[in-house]
């Protein structure tokens, strides 16, 4: 026999009976009660109910007996009983959001209100643990919550009292790790931001203990991919010890989404002014709008010719009207070579003037109170030699 925990020693038990001494024809007898109760009213301590004023109020059978015909053995007899615990009721719980640790442990920073009470008594709630459903990066991640009551005020058991765990969601934000080793090539200044990097000891770090720290943790199966780093100077300027940031590291393995990866190298190289041979003079080429000229290298002279546009047509040279332009040739031809070009102190050139680092076309629409500008001229070859030219051009 049970009933759920409400505060009473009361029962809605309906008793029956077995007998035994009635005498042959006498088939049954009819008992009423004026009482039955728990012998206490709280969960752990009820264990019995009592059936009290037990009287004689019938028989039945063929032999024409009466009640006085009989005595009970006793006015009372007991049963074995239970008051279960009243389940109560909780508010959603708040989980906070975590970074990646490798562990599925959440911290539940406030519950619910509890509801369901008998009468005036209370118990409180508190929070044992916070469990997400698994260990992985997500948003809206399960959070279960488990729950232990205390006893209360106004004669609120916790015993009386059961309360299920609940769920509720939070996020597990992905690890921040870095990448150490990787150093970066000087270079010779090509007016350019891009740095030759170099990732042979280029390394992750194990043993991850905090948020912070950079490093992953030993369990994990994480990888650091190296192919796609790529490297660039913050500036283009000749310097020392100049800056390069380092960029395009990717992580593989099963754990790899866990983490974001970033360089922490702290890498600097330095670029050195391009060499310029002082006996090589300014040469001067006054440039008339809608005619096409060449600034031809080789490394036996350098010098500026004027060359028609026949001359340029296997360069797919466009003659633009209005507009000045040359296009820079090597032993007058293209040899695939690679050109760049700088204001004489390796400033880059104004807006008005570009070039075209693959046919070596310069197009010049200068402003009406711009006549001349000097140019630094760089052609790369496939071969890995450099040309270099200071060129000296007015505008007609």
């Amino acid at each position: 026999v049970t009933k759920v925990y409400d505060g009473t020693t009361s029962t809605t038990l309906s008793p029956t009976y077995s007998f035994a001494g009635l005498v042959v024809g006498d088939t049954a007898a009819t008992i009423t009660n004026t009482g039955k109760v728990y012998n206490d009213a709280h969960v752990l301590s009820a264990n019995l109910i009592t059936v009290s004023d037990l009287t004689i109020t019938g028989i039945t059978g063929d032999k024409s007996s009466v009640v006085s015909d009989y005595v009970l053995d006793a006015t009372s007899k007991t049963v074995a009983a239970a008051i279960t615990p009243k389940a109560l009721s909780i508010g959603t719980a708040v989980a906070n959001n975590k970074t990646y640790d490798a562990g599925t442990t959440a911290t539940i920073s406030a519950i619910g209100s509890l509801s369901g009470f008998i009468g005036s008594e209370t118990v409180t709630a508190i929070a044992t643990n916070g469990t997400f459903s698994d260990k992985n990066v997500g948003t809206g991640k399960t959070v279960t919550v488990d729950y232990q009551l205390t006893d209360g005020v106004n004669g609120g058991l916790a015993s009386n009292y059961s309360l299920v765990n609940t769920t509720t969601i939070a996020d597990i934000i992905t690890k921040a790790i870095t990448v150490t080793g990787t150093t970066a090539s000087s270079k010779v200044f090509d007016s350019g931001l891009v740095a030759t990097i170099n990732t042979a000891l280029a390394t992750l770090t194990n043993g991850a203990s905090a948020a912070n720290d950079n490093q992953y943790y030993s369990t994990d199966n994480v990888v650091l991919v190296k192919g796609f780093a790529t490297g660039n100077y913050v500036t283009n300027e000749v310097g020392t010890n100049k800056l390069v940031m380092v960029s395009g590291y990717a992580l593989s393995g099963v754990d790899a989404g866990n983490y974001t990866v970033s360089d922490a190298s702290n890498v600097h190289a330095d670029i050195s002014a391009v060499p310029v041979v002082d006996a090589i003079p300014y040469v001067t080429i006054a440039v008339e709008a809608s005619a096409s000229y060449a600034i031809v290298l080789n490394s036996q002279s350098l010098v500026s010719t004027k060359i028609s546009d026949q001359q340029l047509s296997f360069n797919a040279h466009i003659n633009i009207p209005g507009a000045y332009q040359a296009i820079i040739l090597v032993d007058n031809v293209n040899q695939g070579a690679v050109f760049s070009a700088t204001n004489i102190d390796h400033s880059s050139l104004p807006l008005w003037i570009q070039i075209n680092s693959a046919t070596g076309t310069f197009v010049a629409t200068p402003p009406s109170n711009i006549n001349e500008i000097d140019v630094f001229i760089k052609a790369l070859l496939p071969s890995g030699k450099v040309l270099i030219k200071k060129e000296h051009i007015v505008f007609n």
